[in-house]
């Protein structure tokens, strides 16, 4: 189930700033360190949380539809769905009516379903025979505090502790911090 990045966050969650402020850290020598410390942490987090934590646009890769009437899920929170694209079984591309599916924004992760009544259309046997394109994700301000902390306090234990202390020692002690909080 890969997925693709096609609109990349406008912006991280924390800024340079914030995490300098959070660390202690006033030089600016080392804002490019932070600023890879600071993506890394984020993208750690939402590897974690199974979520996108600012909007972005992402498309996700099946090789088939799950059945008649499964279920695709989608790492959220889901805004849209952009379009969902197969290949049919003669090997022509096709979009689906936007009317024929429905999404389930409210579950984490997301779910994308079919509408009442109806199935999921019979595919190509191929790599990637169906394309998902949604936005996911929220607003900077919308992020909850407890995460921006969590990637805080991450950056600021690496930044800390470069001399080849292991990252997880602090990931141990608060992941079970992040988990319980839905995203």
């Amino acid at each position: 189930m890969p997925i693709k990045v096609i609109t990349p966050p406008a912006e991280l969650p924390v800024t340079v700033a914030e995490v300098k402020a959070f660390a202690n850290v006033s030089i600016n020598d080392d804002d490019t360190l932070l600023t890879s410390l600071l993506t890394a942490a984020t993208a750690k987090t939402e590897n974690r949380t199974g979520t996108r934590l600012i909007t972005q646009t992402l498309e996700l890769y099946l090789d088939s539809f799950p059945g008649t009437v499964g279920e695709i899920f989608l790492p959220g929170p889901v805004q849209s769905i952009t379009s969902v694209k197969y290949i049919d079984t003669d090997g022509d591309e096709q979009t689906m009516d936007s009317a024929d599916y429905k999404l389930d924004a409210v579950s984490n992760p997301a779910r994308l379903v079919p509408a009442f009544e109806e199935e999921w259309p019979e595919t190509r046997e191929q790599v990637n025979a169906v394309v998902v394109r949604f936005v996911t994700g929220t607003a900077k301000a919308d992020c909850p505090e407890m995460v921006k902390t969590y990637i805080k306090a991450c950056v600021a234990w690496q930044y800390d502790n470069r001399d080849g202390d292991p990252f997880e020692k602090l990931v141990g002690l608060i992941d079970g911090h992040i988990r319980e909080f839905p995203v």
